[in-house]
């Protein structure tokens, strides 16, 4: 089950895209049981209707470009941290820069939360057990 909390954030997006190959920009390609979850292998034993995929597509498209922006402000913010950390910057400062990227990733990963809240409302009982049963298996 800590595997699944661990997974699910980074699979929120990607999983939307049943039936079609497309790699999000944060994609993280070291993981290659990911990329085979997010081209809709293991999503086929859902058995998705047209509706459930064009709702799916619709929240994977409105929440893409919101969590694109966040994930660049958080890199940015990060490069300024490890700026800041080389520097003679005073510990007042680098401190702030930390607190404001704790902040930006908090953010982020609530964005995605909220994608899996709304995916989940998509999906029947048992497409959510079968959802969880492959992600336990990754």
């Amino acid at each position: 089950m800590k595997n699944l909390l661990l997974w699910i954030p980074m699979l929120s997006l990607s999983v939307l895209c049943f039936g079609c190959v497309s790699e999000p920009a944060m994609s993280q390609p070291s993981r290659p049981r990911v990329t085979e979850l997010r081209r809709g292998r293991n999503l086929r034993q859902l058995n998705l209707s047209a509706e459930q995929l064009r709702q799916l597509q619709q929240i994977r498209h409105r929440k893409q470009e919101e969590l694109l922006n966040r994930n660049l402000e958080l890199r940015a913010a990060r490069r300024q941290l490890r700026e800041l950390l080389a520097s003679d910057a005073p510990e007042s400062e680098v401190a702030a820069q930390f607190q404001r990227v704790q902040q930006l990733a908090q953010e982020v990963n609530a964005s995605r939360f909220e994608a899996v809240l709304e995916m989940r409302q998509v999906l029947n009982l048992e497409q959510r057990r079968q959802l969880l049963q492959a992600l336990e298996e990754l």
